[in-house]
């Protein structure tokens, strides 16, 4: 399935204030923070339907060595990233992101 990809605003914000933590910690923890972000994102691209739904049909992708979660949709034209949170939150947090790009 090669649908094009669609990412909200909002993640550009959580992927920016996780890295900040981790570069407080470590700056090799931000750039391993940042890959494995990247690699779900490719992960979710290549086989959207493959990760479990969590609230209607919203879906989530877990991060590699990472306590994170991508909250993405599938449409019938494309693949929405609507939010990065911790993997300990509750992801009705990705209700309020669940529309179109603004």
């Amino acid at each position: 399935m090669k649908l094009p990809l669609l990412v909200r605003p909002e993640v550009a914000r959580d992927v920016d204030d996780i890295g900040r933590y981790y570069r407080e910690l470590s700056p090799h923890l931000e750039a391993a923070f940042e890959a494995a972000f990247k690699d779900a994102i490719a992960r979710l691209k290549a086989n959207p339907l493959a990760y479990s739904q969590v609230r209607g049909a919203m879906r989530r992708v877990r991060l590699k060595r990472f306590p994170y979660l991508v909250g993405y949709l599938v449409k019938p034209d494309a693949i929405l990233v609507v939010g990065v949170v911790h993997a300990a939150r509750d992801p009705d947090i990705w209700a309020a992101r669940g529309g179109e790009p603004q």
